[in-house]
């Protein structure tokens, strides 16, 4: 019985396929990820240096202007959806209970 699931492990091994090797041209999301925040980082160290403010200060000036633009951004996709409500289908309209006057 060893011997087979030896043998059988084995085969498993040698069935996987290999590891494919990601395209240099493209390179991984977390390296991507690493890269925006360092540009980030610099672009906030900018607006500091140029506002007379220390980095940390205007780290949460922009991270609350990011917040506020989210929130604007949210606030008039709710006011599109109630300005513009959806159509009704004609179908959903036959099946509809007749109204009692």
């Amino acid at each position: 019985r060893l011997g087979q699931l030896q043998k059988a492990r084995q085969q498993a091994i040698q069935a996987q396929p290999r590891e494919i090797v990601a395209d240099p041209a493209r390179p991984e999301p977390r390296i991507e990820k690493a890269v925006a925040l360092i540009k980030d980082t610099g672009n906030v160290t900018v607006a500091a240096k140029a506002n007379g403010l220390t980095w940390t200060q205007s780290y949460e000036q922009r991270q609350r202007d990011q917040r506020i633009a989210a929130s604007i951004k949210r606030a008039e996709a709710r006011f599109a959806t109630q300005t513009n409500p959806p159509a009704q289908s004609p179908v959903a309209d036959q099946h509809s209970p007749p109204m009692a006057n």
